[in-house]
Formats: C-alpha cells, structure tokens, sequence
C-alpha cells in the first residue's frame, strides 16, 4: 500500500480523530504548494490573498463577509511547528475525548468548540479597553478547538488520570489547568498567540458537557440534527415530477401517465389490425370515434 492509498484508507475507515488530523496536515501542505508557487512566478499577493481569504478575521464585520473562514480558519496553520504541536495535543486530548463519547460528537465539539474561540478572540478586541488601541489579529488554528476537548473532559472527568512521557501519572484537572492558566496569564502579552481563542474553547467544552447525559441536551440535539443530514444529496437537485392531465382532467403523475400512453397504443393497434384485416367498416362507432379523437390529439 502506497503513500496516497493509505491516507485514503485511513481518512475512509481510520476515524474521524485521524481524518481530522488527515485534513488539517494536507490543508497545510495545499497551502505550501501555494506559497512555493507565488514566490516562483513573483506574485506573493495572491498567496497572502488565500491566506486572508480561509483565516477568520479579527473583526466582526469581517466575518460578514467571509462566513466560511470560522470552519476553514480551524484548518490552517502557520508553520510546521504550529501544525505538529496542535496535531499531538489534538492526538493525545481527542483519543481521550473518545473513550466517553462518539466520534460524531467528536467532530462536533472540534468544530464548534474552535468557532467558540474564535470568536472570543475575535469579541475581545471590542470589549477589553486593552485591545481598543491594537490591531485586530485574524486567527488560524485547531488550538481552540483541542482546548474544547480539554474543557469538555475536565468538566466531565476531572479526576481522571492521563499518563504523560516517561510514566508520569496526573490528574487530568492538573494538565488541563496547567494549560490555562498559562493562558490567562498570558493575556497581555503581545506573543502572536490567540490565548482568547484557546479560553474561549476551553469554556465551551465545559458548557458542552452540562446535562449531556440528557437526550434534549444541545449537543445531543445538535448530533442528531446534522448527522441526520443527508449531506450527500443536499446539493443535488431534486427530479422535477412532471404532471400531465388526460381527457378527464385528472392529475397524473410520470408512471401513471405511461401507463395511460400504454393502454392507448395498445387499443389503437387493436383497432388498426382490425382495420387491416376487415377494412374501415368493421369497426364499431365507438372505435371509429377513438381513431377520430387520437388523429387530433396527435396533431
């Protein structure tokens, strides 16, 4: 098994953690290969442009323009530091994450719990007076999307113990608060990390959690509704039913009105073999009338 036969065997039946991972290292390599090509043919804009184009912008009013950055911004990194880094923690916290849930919900909270955020990055810029006189940053990334999952499994199994390298055990409360409060403290500092974003994910794994246990909980809700989607089939147009009226004027439907043409032709052919066969007058009046009524409708 080759290189490319084995992403697609692992991308149809590896799971969704692994396709996960899958689109986020081949999202970065597409963009690369953009990169690489805009430098050779000297044109730098247009990468610059894709770039702007698939992160999520750092104002409000940005996103009303490009709505799909807030899914296609969770799929892009920076660099192949950025890219490995939150593709172990995504490896390490989701494998985790699936040992209580289902990987529908696995690719739920991923998706939802980095646009909860992004958008507290992107909100914050309008409410902390700190951030009135800064630029807004746009922001790429899975970082807010594992933080839900860190979220999401501190609320729900904080006691739970996780073994780090060399056969460290602790409590997954003590790695997960490690994490954030490196994030909190980090606030203020003009480090390019989107810290917002990675406390915004965190917050929603944890609200993602409340009640799950319930069938009417939002999440369970939200799981059912989209995998009930038949996603395949939602962008095909669907075949229009044409609808004909016989002599009667009933509403037919396509089979009933091929079964009608057929009855017809079938008693058009017996008449006209009796025609054949005795000439014009062996037909009755009634056979007559029908020949008459079929040689209008056919003009």
């Amino acid at each position: 098994m080759n290189l490319v036969e084995r992403i697609k065997y692992e991308f149809k039946h590896g799971g969704s953690l692994k396709t996960l991972i899958i689109i986020n290292v081949l999202a970065f390599l597409f963009l690369k290969l953009i990169y690489i090509f805009s430098e050779l043919f000297n044109a730098p804009v247009f990468y610059k442009w894709v770039g702007n184009t698939l992160s999520m912008p750092g104002e409000l009013s940005g996103l009303l323009f490009q709505p799909w950055s807030m899914v296609t911004s969770l799929f892009m990194h920076a660099d192949i530091f950025h890219l490995l880094f939150n593709m172990i923690m995504l490896y390490y916290v989701g494998n985790i994450f699936l040992t209580f849930f289902s990987q529908k919900k696995l690719v739920l909270t991923y998706i939802l719990g980095g646009i909860a955020g992004n958008l507290l990055h992107t909100l914050s810029y309008d409410i902390f007076p700190f951030y009135m006189h800064i630029s807004p940053m746009g922001v790429i990334g899975a970082s807010g999307a594992v933080y839900a999952f860190f979220g999401a499994i501190l609320y729900y199994r904080p006691t739970l113990n996780v073994q780090l390298i060399f056969g460290i055990n602790i409590p997954f409360w003590l790695l997960a608060l490690f994490f954030l409060i490196g994030d909190f403290t980090a606030l203020t500092k003009p480090d390019g990390v989107a810290h917002f974003a990675h406390i915004g994910g965190a917050l929603f794994g944890v609200i993602s959690m409340l009640k799950v246990e319930e069938r009417s909980q939002f999440m369970n809700r939200l799981e059912r509704w989209f995998y009930g989607i038949q996603w395949r089939n939602i962008f095909k147009s669907k075949p229009k039913m044409k609808v004909y009226k016989n002599k009667d004027y009933r509403k037919m439907n396509d089979d009933q009105y091929r079964d009608s043409k057929k009855e017809q032709q079938d008693k058009i052919n017996a008449i006209l073999d009796k025609v054949s066969k005795g000439g014009y007058d062996s037909i009755s009046k009634a056979e007559k009338e029908f020949l008459f009524k079929f040689s209008n409708e056919k003009k």
